[in-house]
């Protein structure tokens, strides 16, 4: 679900326990408002093995948090297990991981494998430790807005990702629709066979059908815009733009096309035209292809007449 809460691993040191529920206690809004769940060892229940929970939770979480001080430095668990693995999920993209300064410590020189801690950007703001801010509050809200921030990120890296998805879907059930509408136009023709007239939304393509058995090729051509526009669920004489087409039912785009290519014996139909356009030189970008790419195609397809004298 692209509304999920982003999943935040809070890693400290125990003796900085105080800290981490101030901060956490920053948090509830974000947490109250659905955008973050976030984990600590303290979620663990009793019965539960303490070691195997931390290591699932730190290997899945979205953005980890690192509370920093000198506890926490020098903190064997902490420095070997979570910061190390941290530092892995940073170098791998799998995980957005910021430190949080909560006390003055020579953090930034901290070595993790072949990098330094203070490559990454902390919080809060000047990375200015949450014990040297005269309010700490006005510090923990700081921390928030930046976290809030990097939640936003992660939600528009999110959606972009989940467009690109669609759209790679959508291309491929094209591409398989033209495929078996070619393929359905191989095959051959015989007097006794019948037509499949499948829609997804109801359209009934016995009349599209009858005209071009019958050769009736213009009156046809109408009757395709009709269909189209009907099953864009629009009124008859609309028009419908290029990002409509793109979600133009696979189904019902694979009938026209296998009913035009069957009938023109493989003459017209739309993978028809976009293997000719195609073959013209022309570009499957939804661009313009200029005028000479322009003519040949409309010349290969019948769409211009040469005039005689």
């Amino acid at each position: 679900m692209l509304s999920a809460p982003v999943s935040i691993f809070l890693s400290y040191s125990r003796k900085d326990e105080a800290l981490m529920q101030e901060l956490k206690g920053h948090l509830e809004p974000l947490q109250r408002g659905q955008l973050i769940r976030s984990w600590y060892d303290g979620c663990i229940t009793p019965g539960q093995e303490w070691e195997p929970q931390i290591k699932k939770n730190l290997e899945t979480a979205q953005i980890i948090l690192l509370l920093i001080s000198v506890d926490f430095i020098n903190s064997e668990y902490c420095y070997n297990i979570e910061l190390i693995k941290a530092i892995e999920r940073h170098k791998t993209g799998s995980a957005y991981v910021i430190p949080v300064i909560l006390r003055s410590c020579l953090w930034q020189e901290v070595p993790v494998g072949d990098m330094r801690l203070g490559q990454l950007q902390a919080l809060p703001k000047n990375a200015q430790p949450i014990s040297k801010w005269s309010d700490r509050d006005e510090a923990y809200t700081n921390v928030v807005e930046g976290l809030h921030r990097t939640i936003q990120a992660l939600q528009k890296q999110r959606e972009e990702h989940y467009q690109q998805a669609q759209a790679e879907t959508k291309r491929q059930q094209q591409e398989a629709a033209e495929a078996q509408a070619l393929a359905m136009a191989a095959q051959p023709i015989t007097p006794n066979q019948k037509d499949d007239l499948s829609s997804e939304k109801g359209i009934d393509y016995t009349h599209l059908r009858d005209l071009l058995k019958a050769g009736n090729w213009r009156d046809a051509d109408r009757e395709t815009h009709e269909v189209m526009i009907r099953t864009m669920g629009k009124k008859a004489g609309a028009w419908f733009n290029s990002d409509e087409l793109l979600n133009f039912p696979s189904t019902d785009l694979c009938t026209i096309d296998r009913l035009w290519v069957k009938y023109s014996q493989g003459k017209f139909g739309f993978s028809v035209q976009k293997q000719i356009y195609v073959e013209c030189g022309g570009k499957l970008s939804g661009m313009y292809p200029g005028d000479k790419v322009w003519n040949e195609f409309c010349d290969r397809v019948g769409w211009l007449r040469t005039a005689t004298t």
